[in-house]
């Protein structure tokens, strides 16, 4: 699972900052690394992602895009053996997706 938090208060819907909580996404995003999000802008297929746990919603998980098809999207995490993602849970309505993802250099 690749959870993440909101690092600052929410202003918006529109941009967020996250910390991320674990190794799902390594090496593309590790553990104590600050992403930002944006809702401006919907993921494609090889972008990472911000989402809503389909199994919990309270909970936000980091994932790659692999593919959406219709009103659904299959997402995977970069680190597949420290992964809970569509292989497990399938395919995420996109209503789940609440923007892309940038790492911070």
């Amino acid at each position: 699972i690749c959870s993440v938090r909101r690092k600052l208060p929410k202003a918006n819907n529109v941009f967020s900052f996250f910390l991320v909580q674990d190794h799902s996404m390594a090496p593309s995003v590790s553990e104590g690394d600050a992403v930002f999000a944006s809702s401006l802008f919907r993921p494609g297929p090889g972008d990472i992602a911000i989402m809503r746990d389909p199994e919990d919603p309270e909970r936000l998980l980091l994932k790659r895009v692999v593919r959406i098809e219709q009103e659904y999207c299959w997402v995977e995490g970069d680190n597949k053996g420290q992964s809970r993602d569509s292989r497990q849970f399938g395919y995420i309505p996109l209503r789940l997706v609440l923007g892309r993802v940038w790492t911070m250099a």
